[in-house]
């Protein structure tokens, strides 16, 4: 298996296994985390609330879990910026 590495990095450069292109690949992966969060997780996320059956303290911590995901993307940004 070492050898197989090995010549792959030989092949393809030392930094082949490195995602991204500094400061440009952190900015469109950013990107791409925002736009999935924003269009895909909450709006399912809210969906599935209000689709539920759920009353009392487990819906109004269901509640939280957009406003928790909105936080964390924020959280994101200001720590890559």
């Amino acid at each position: 298996m070492a050898n197989v590495i090995e010549s792959s990095k030989r092949e393809f450069g030392a930094n082949a296994g490195q995602m991204g292109g500094g400061i440009a690949g952190v900015i469109v992966a950013l990107i791409v985390v925002i736009i999935i969060t924003v269009a895909v997780a909450i709006p399912v996320t809210i969906q599935v609330e209000n689709d539920s059956n759920i009353t009392g303290t487990a819906k109004t911590i269901l509640d939280l879990v957009p406003v928790m995901l909105a936080l964390m993307i924020f959280v994101l940004i200001t720590k890559v910026f």
